[in-house]
């Protein structure tokens, strides 16, 4: 920020001129100019804060000491006021940007040639001012010896290019880069931050995948605002990475990297006063994980309480979305050639949101929403009669339920597929988070098949629990079939083909899951499996059948399990 005056002399009368007073060429006998340069404004904190305020250029008539600005003058004493300018309307608000504008002054009664020249910054002001007011932050700066041996001083007449830089106590060596001026640095005496809002408190922070949450206890009631300062562990350089409004308590960081430990702090900030920082709290960041991506069951849909029936709820910052997609596939199902029975020709999806009761029905995809599955997803499906919803899922809530019958009545086999299409909030975006399936289990090509995928990274990993629930199952109390008796589950690897098989859960692992999910599973007949899947390749398919050749109504669960679960 640069800022040019002009000082004439005309003896003993004086007058102070800026900005477009017209001066008669009789008055002027001499000119001098001065280059003001903030090259380095930051608060006293360190931080970089040269956007706004207003310069005034004081004049210590009688060498005795710069006095100071008071409430109700820029100046005290027998100091001058030579000049003042707004930085904000200077033409840049960034240190060593700043244009100022030329005006003439002249020599006056009050002040002269080597008078000690000095410049107060007051950060909160902008012009017309006419006094700083109470309690506002500003810095008197002079010249780098700040004992008065070689302070700034008025040039004589006729001298040009006086520059005069001006910096905050943690400037180093900047030297002039030109002008006949012998100060070498500025540095800034007296400064004060004037009372500045109360420091916040309790800052936490917590890791999440791609993300850092931060919160704290606001302890003022005057903020304007807040400051989130980060710094990488073992550096002492911190960065400015978001600020909040008022009263605001949270702050989401995204920018940063996986296991990467980092250190924060937090400022409450009013205009350009700023409060001490919170104390600090340090964070790693985990390694880069995947996370389920879709997930599709295969059954034979069947009529009244043996329709197949999906379920899914979201995860996330409550009140945030995740929208979703899910298709019934039925006529273009690929089953094996040895298959006796048939698809179901025309599926019928019934969306029950679980929050509100409310459902929505479709039958032929195209249909819905004036064709937008189709046109968002061409190709994805190729025959007209299947049926597909896109809908939106909020974190916190109940979830939604998909009921798969024949719209015909008939039934048949039939695929349900739930796609994670990308959340939509804003502070943490919610995800599709589990999936489970109602339907009935037969034996051979008729056993419940159930499959996911992850997204992520490639190489990236997320762990995942499977469960198959039977004999705890509650079916409607007029349902006349019967549960599957002792479900066993056979978990395949379809990047390797690699099989493992459960029938009771307390089998798993010596006993992991009874141990990690106590109480979740009740009974010990019912099977899971707990298991990593690798974003980027294939996935996993489970298949559920009665290990003892039995059949009859079962439920697949699929789990998503965050760090520490």
């Amino acid at each position: 920020m640069i800022v040019n005056l002009s000082r004439i002399s005309s003896g003993k009368i004086g007058y102070l001129s800026l900005l477009g007073l017209f001066l008669l060429s009789a008055q002027i006998q001499a000119s001098v100019s001065f280059t003001i340069s903030a090259e380095r404004l930051q608060d006293p904190a360190g931080i970089d804060m040269a956007q706004s305020g207003v310069l005034v250029l004081v004049a210590d008539t009688s060498g005795d000491g710069f006095q100071g600005p008071s409430s109700t003058s820029f100046v005290t004493a027998d100091d001058f006021q030579v000049g003042m300018w707004d930085i904000a309307t200077g033409g840049g608000n960034t240190p060593g940007a700043f244009q100022g504008t030329t005006g003439s002054v002249s020599l006056s009664g009050d002040w002269g040639e080597e008078d000690p020249l000095a410049i107060y910054w007051f950060p909160t002001l902008s012009l017309p001012i006419d006094a700083p007011g109470e309690a506002v932050p500003y810095g008197m700066y002079t010249n780098g010896t700040q004992d008065g041996t070689d302070p700034w001083t008025t040039p004589e007449d006729g001298t040009s290019g006086h520059k005069l830089i001006f910096l905050t106590t943690d400037a180093e060596n900047l030297q002039p880069d030109g002008g006949s001026s012998d100060s070498a640095d500025g540095l800034a005496s007296n400064v004060t931050s004037g009372t500045g809002p109360a420091d916040p408190s309790g800052l936490s922070a917590e890791s999440s995948p791609g993300m850092i949450v931060l919160t704290w206890t606001d302890a003022s009631d005057d903020e304007t605002g807040f400051r989130i300062e980060r710094s990488v562990e073992g550096s002492d350089v911190w960065e400015l990475v978001g600020t909040v409004g008022p009263g605001i308590t949270m702050f989401v960081d995204t920018t940063v990297e996986t296991d990467t430990e980092y250190v924060y702090r937090i400022r409450a900030v009013r205009d350009v006063s700023w409060s001490g920082a919170s104390a600090s709290v340090q964070v790693e960041t985990a390694p880069n994980r995947a996370r389920i991506r879709n997930l599709s069951n295969r059954a034979v849909v069947g009529t009244g309480h043996e329709r197949l029936i999906g379920s899914a709820t979201a995860v996330g910052e409550p009140g945030t979305q995740v929208e979703v997609l899910v298709l019934v596939r039925g006529p273009s199902l690929a089953l094996p050639s040895d298959y006796t029975g048939n698809v179901l020709a025309d599926p019928k999806i019934t969306l029950v949101n679980l929050e509100t009761g409310e459902q929505i029905t479709n039958d032929d995809f195209a249909d819905w929403n004036n064709g937008e599955i189709e046109t968002r997803f061409a190709g994805f499906i190729t025959d007209p009669k299947e049926s597909g919803v896109i809908f939106t899922m909020v974190a916190g809530e109940k979830g939604y339920s998909a009921i798969v019958e024949g719209a015909d009545g008939g039934t048949g086999m039939a695929n349900i597929e739930f796609y994670e299409l990308g959340g939509t909030g804003s502070i943490m975006e919610a995800r599709l988070r589990n999936l489970s399936n109602r339907a009935i289990v037969g034996t051979g090509h008729e056993r419940l098949i159930g499959s996911a995928t992850a997204i992520g990274e490639p190489g990236t990993e997320v762990e995942v629990l499977v469960l198959v629930r039977g004999p705890s199952l509650v079916l409607p109390s007029d349902y006349t079939g019967n549960v599957l008796a002792d479900p066993k589950i056979t978990l395949v690897n379809l990047e390797t083909g690699e099989e493992i098989t459960n029938d009771d859960f307390a089998d798993w692992n010596n006993g992991e899951i009874e141990t990690r999910f106590a109480g979740f599973i009740t009974d010990p007949k019912e099977s899971g499996a707990i298991f990593t899947m690798v974003a980027g390749e294939k996935g996993y398919s489970a298949i559920v059948e009665g290990a003892d050749g039995g059949t009859g109504m079962a439920n697949i669960e699929f789990y998503e399990l965050l760090p520490g679960q």
